[in-house]
């Protein structure tokens, strides 16, 4: 009994999460391994029509699975590989990036689409790749693992932060041709990091959320970091076999690809 009112509060959890309201719009691909089906959401209007727009033009057919991270992700889209593995061997001019759009309540829970993306060190405002996107394959989550997550999480926005606040003192010590030394500069730059993460407060997973990816999974280090803009809703166990498939590094040894992407009739019904 006690196991099936465990199995009931898991779906409920499930239904609350990433959920997007009835009717969004569903996406299916065919690749290599089997059938996946994605819901994209709402909430994040750009990631959904730009990827609407590239399964409608066939962007994806024929594309590569280019990065399998066991228990993390698969990675697919990148244009520079759809006829071989190495980067550069297909010529392509879709490199552009869209706005990001980090929802709170769309998180990395297993099977969460996001949208890859460069790092934050060249990338300060977290735009997402145009056209690459992962699937999250990552497994169950310790406790002790969420906390680290919340503290990369926080480490990230804070250093993200100094580096807007540090460029914007000397912007101002520079325009007012101040006697200010760098010294100076970082001490009041770090004050004013400070003073912000104490008015905005620290970033945490809330229980909703610990709760799936403690007894579902997933990736929760990337949330408030990556866009998710979909979730898998059938075809979980095809994400599992691409992910096992042969590996050199996270580069697969075999043909792991879209065969074709389609986009699906709105309204389909809630998650399986």
């Amino acid at each position: 009994m006690r196991r099936v009112l465990f199995s009931i509060a898991i779906v409920t959890i499930l239904s609350a999460c990433n959920q997007a309201p009835e009717g969004n719009t569903h996406v299916k691909l065919e690749t290599t391994h089997g059938d996946i089906i994605i819901e994209l959401f709402d909430e994040t209007p750009g990631h959904r029509d730009n990827f609407i727009k590239l399964v409608n033009d066939g962007f994806y057919d024929g594309i590569l699975f280019h990065r399998i991270v066991p228990g993390f992700v698969i990675q697919t889209g990148d244009p520079r590989r759809r006829t071989s593995y190495n980067a550069g061997d297909d010529v392509s001019d879709l490199t552009y990036t869209i706005e990001a759009e980090i929802v709170p309540g769309l998180f990395h829970q297993r099977g969460a689409v996001g949208a890859a993306r460069t790092g934050d060190n060249v990338n300060p405002g977290r735009r997402s790749s145009g056209t690459q996107f992962y699937i999250v394959s990552a497994g169950q989550v310790e406790e002790e693992q969420l906390i680290a997550a919340e503290e990369r999480i926080n480490i990230g926005n804070e250093q993200l932060l100094y580096s807007k606040i540090h460029s914007e003192e000397r912007d101002r010590a520079l325009e007012a041709d101040t006697t200010l030394t760098e010294a100076d500069i970082i001490e009041i730059a770090t004050n004013r990091v400070k003073e912000e993460m104490e008015r905005s407060g620290r970033y945490q997973i809330d229980e909703t959320q610990r709760e799936v990816y403690r007894n579902i999974g997933g990736a929760p280090h990337l949330d408030n970091h990556y866009t998710v803009f979909g979730q898998v809703v059938e075809g979980l166990d095809i994400v599992e076999a691409i992910e096992n498939a042969d590996i050199t590094g996270s580069v697969p040894t075999g043909d792991v690809r879209i065969l074709n992407a389609e986009v699906l009739t709105r309204g389909l019904s809630g998650r399986r």
